[in-house]
């Protein structure tokens, strides 16, 4: 008997060593077969993108600069990388662009200004010169010449029938802006004048000099000086409130004075630490911006005199505020333009490519484009976005530990060691701050959005009414840290973890225990509920428990050796993700605690891991401030997104499209991602591109859309 066995072992051992070769052979010639694919479909999205990068050359050529624009989006989508098309779906497909340029003057570009009724610009350079822009054509209507020197300040009056203009020759010139022809010249004792401003009425004209002259417009005479506003240095800005009450200056002493309209002081705005160059009240006068040499910009509270914002900038040679006193835009030395949200200070967007100082900038007043203008003599007009892809939220003062969205995606809560921030993600408009006297560490919203609930380092949980800002209740859950606070589904049960692997269950309303749950037996680095409440998953140093809540299942134990930081749960609640001390994250079935992918990181220690709200996307973050995107499918990096200053410790996917982070540097950024053009073919994504552009695409040429 045990020689027959020998034989048939002698036998069957060459046999399935010959099944493994051929096995092995089939799966080689898989490979080799899928390999083949991808690299011809990689060299045919190659192809497709070459051609479409030479049309963008052929457009730049004729100085066709949107439809440039739109040929290089669309090439870098074609090339249809995860990493590209994240790219064009965020930040650099939602940007402002660049229509035209052209060269205005010989020498630098020191002021710009549209005309009321946005059909002419108006530019004044070191040339001596102004010029009158057809700002549709970009045809130069007329070139106005008188001045003797640098031509500083331009503007229009209310009805936009006059301009007027002043630098270094010592006088106002008024212009006729339909002939061009010179209206009559005020004259000034002062070397320069760098600041004018037309009252709201248009019959007052304010100069900036070594005073503020109040001039009739009517008969050309000045008619008074403001009381005060003599001074040894210099004036550089003027401007009138929207309703004409007020009288703003500024200018080398640093100080901001504010006048009643009859010449009465009002108030002095002080803060700046170089000379004030520029200023713009918003359009309901209740604000005041400026921006100085200090290289910050302020947004000050004109009735209590005190700033609200406080912006630094890359220096501040020209500042501009849209006509809905919604974006301010500042441009320096740099030879890049900043645009800002007016209301946070918050950095919209950078524009760069002028080849020196940006001196002027002017916004259309349908606050579509942006006019800028630099020292080559130049002039470039960008379209402007029309919402902003991404958002800094300021005001924190110390480490934001926690994130999370309302469930309708509306409102976004960040807490640090001291406060509650809610905000409007869309706007980036903060709608609450609400004190603690403890540190937060979780922060979690009911399902309805009504309240809000955070856990604390003391162990504690503390509620606030969502509708008055008020606390309204504490409970004293634990005796150490808290790494989750969530909802039930139904929101009337509250599920709180403690780092000592307490568990704990409680009525919402009331604060009294719901029942009682078996702790998890172990130290916890982090904790997470399923969507729908069923599964609880408690995470140790090197092990994760998957628990029933309802106890009709066993528990799962997954181990993971590598050593655990952060755990979320999918939206469906069948895969768990683990972010890793090694920087990779690893999904797991949550049935039956199989590892099904890992996904490769940055080899560093990961701190916090999120699913997007449909599941297709991971996203982890960890210690060198830096965020990685996943698609879930195909393990494939989507993304590496930069703009922090330190470590991210928190992130979180909002139902409405948004990613936002948070961590050492005390910023909240809001980034919005358009999940459909990620995934569109690329047919419908090139048509997508090109409507972003207001154009469309007709054969293989781009024309206008209707």
């Amino acid at each position: 008997m045990k020689r027959a066995l020998s034989v048939v072992g002698l036998v069957a051992l060459p046999l399935l060593a010959l099944a493994a070769v051929l096995l092995w052979r089939g799966e080689q010639r898989l490979q080799a077969a899928d390999r083949q694919a991808r690299e011809a479909r990689e060299e045919a999205r190659g192809s497709r993108a070459w051609a479409l990068r030479t049309q963008g050359h052929a457009a730049e050529r004729e100085r066709h600069w949107r439809h440039a624009a739109a040929w290089y989006a669309a090439a870098r989508a074609e090339e249809d990388s995860p990493e590209l098309r994240w790219e064009a779906a965020t930040v650099a497909g939602a940007g402002s662009v660049l229509v035209r340029e052209w060269q205005a003057h010989e020498h630098n570009v020191l002021a710009l200004t549209f005309s009321p009724d946005g059909r002419t610009l108006a530019s004044g350079s070191y040339d001596a010169t102004v010029g009158l822009w057809d700002f549709a054509t970009s045809r130069l209507r007329a070139r106005l010449e008188g001045h003797t020197a640098e031509v500083h300040t331009v503007v229009f009056s209310p009805d936009g029938a006059l301009l007027a203009s002043s630098g270094r020759d010592r006088a106002v010139r008024l212009w006729d802006v339909a002939s061009g022809q010179p209206q009559g010249t005020l004259p000034h004792t002062a070397d320069f004048v760098l600041g004018l401003a037309f009252s709201p009425d248009g019959r007052t004209l304010a100069s900036a000099s070594d005073a503020v002259r109040l001039w009739d417009v009517a008969s050309r005479t000045e008619r008074s000086r403001l009381a005060g506003s003599a001074t040894s240095s210099w004036l550089s800005a003027v401007t009138f409130s929207p309703d004409g009450r007020l009288v703003a200056s500024a200018g080398g002493e640093k100080i901001i004075h504010l006048w009643d309209s009859n010449g009465t002081p009002r108030s002095r705005l002080e803060g700046h630490g170089a000379d004030v160059r520029v200023l713009a009240f918003t359009p309901d006068g209740t604000s005041l911006l400026s921006g100085s040499h200090d290289q910050t910009f302020r947004r000050w509270d004109v009735s209590r005199g005190v700033f609200r914002v406080r912006t630094e900038t890359e220096g501040i040679g020209a500042l501009a505020l849209s006509a809905d006193g919604r974006r301010v835009a500042t441009g320096g030395w740099h030879g890049a333009i900043q645009l800002w949200d007016a209301t946070t200070g918050a950095l919209i967007e950078r524009l760069e490519g002028h080849r020196g100082w940006v001196m002027g900038l002017a916004f259309s007043p349908d606050g579509r484009h942006l006019v800028s203008g630099d020292q080559t003599g130049h002039l470039r007009v960008w379209e402007l976005a029309p919402r902003p892809p991404l958002r800094v939220l300021t005001g924190h003062e110390a480490w934001i530990n926690a994130l999370a969205f309302s469930p309708d995606g509306r409102q976004l809560a960040s807490a640090d060691e001291s406060s509650l921030r809610i905000w409007d993600p869309a706007t980036g408009v903060p709608r609450m701050k609400l004190a603690s006297a403890e540190a937060l560490q979780t922060v979690a919203f009911t399902p309805d959005g009504a309240r809000l609930v955070a856990g604390t380092t003391q162990g504690a949980l503390l509620f606030w009414d969502m509708t008055t800002g008020q606390a309204t209740s504490r409970i004293a859950a634990h005796s150490g840290p808290v790494r989750l606070a969530a909802f039930l589904p139904d929101g009337a049960r509250l599920l709180s973890v403690a780092s000592d692997g307490a568990v704990g269950l409680w009525d919402s309303a009331t604060g009294h225990a719901a029942g009682k749950l078996e702790g998890a037996g172990m130290p916890l680095r982090s904790a997470a509920l399923s969507p729908d409440g069923s599964t609880l998953a408690l995470g140790g140093k090197n092990q994760v428990l998957l628990r029933d809540m309802a106890a009709t299942r066993a528990t799962v134990s997954v181990a993971v050796p590598e050593g655990l930081r952060s755990l979320a749960f999918s939206p469906d609640g069948s895969l768990l993700a683990t972010a890793l001390q090694d920087g990779r994250v690893k999904l797991w079935n949550t049935a039956r605690g199989e590892h099904l992918r890992t996904l490769d990181g940055p080899e560093i220690l990961l701190l916090t891991v999120a699913f997007s709200a449909d599941g297709a996307w991971v996203a982890a973050s960890g210690r060198d401030s830096r965020i990685w995107v996943w698609d879930v499918a195909s393990g494939a990096r989507l993304a590496q997104l930069e703009g922090h200053q330190s470590l991210v410790s928190a992130i979180a996917f909002s139902p409405a499209g948004y990613l936002a982070s948070a961590g050492a540097d005390q910023t909240v950024r809001c980034l919005r991602v358009d999940a459909s053009e990620v995934r569109a073919p690329p047919t419908e994504h090139l048509e997508r591109i090109l409507s972003r552009y207001r154009l469309r695409l007709e054969g293989s040429r781009i024309t206008e859309a209707p």
